[in-house]
């Protein structure tokens, strides 16, 4: 699940591109009855992949019977901010790409890939900029028995909550589910 997890979380950061691109594919539904047609297959892989990620969001972020667990909060730093800056390049750059061009397809492709694994690999994973859309707050926490923990709140985390609950989501990701005197 871990790995399916940390896919899903990346393609919903970038539902916004997926929106925009299924919307500038330009495609005919005649032209189909000519052959392969790469607009019509970026469009129907797009949507469906718009549809995933909400999905997944809305699964996320449920209130389900979860485990919750303290988390003692040693050191916090606010994320938030961050995810526009992080999706942002990629939306402009990606805005006019023509994918009725089958070579613009495989060279979206290999880049959006190559940016899927510096996300990965950089512990990007829930800087998230649908998370703030909704609502959500992302904080970096570092606590005792972790090492850094992103943490997905609705409302601010203070250093002075010194402990919190949250439910595990995915790897090192939790929702907030309240200070330590909710217990």
């Amino acid at each position: 699940m871990n790995n399916i997890a940390k896919f899903l979380f990346f393609i919903s950061s970038y539902i916004p591109l997926l929106v925009i691109i299924a919307i500038n594919s330009k495609f005919e539904f005649k032209s189909l009855e000519k052959g392969f047609n790469s607009s019509f297959f970026v469009v129907v892989i797009t949507l469906g992949l718009i549809i995933i990620s909400i999905m997944f969001l809305v699964w996320v972020l449920q209130d389900r019977k979860v485990v919750n667990r303290k988390i003692e909060i040693l050191k916090i730093e606010n994320k938030t901010s961050e995810a526009l800056s992080y999706i942002l390049p990629y939306i402009v750059s990606f805005y006019q790409v023509d994918f009725s061009n089958f070579n613009n397809v495989i060279i979206f492709l290999i880049m959006f890939f190559t940016i899927f694994a510096v996300y990965i690999n950089s512990n990007l994973i829930a800087i998230n900029p649908m998370l703030a859309v909704l609502g959500y707050k992302i904080f970096i926490i570092e606590s005792k028995r972790d090492q850094k923990i992103f943490i997905i709140s609705k409302r601010d985390i203070l250093l002075n909550d010194k402990e919190i609950r949250a439910k595990p989501v995915c790897c090192n990701i939790y929702l907030e589910k309240g200070v330590s005197s909710d217990f």
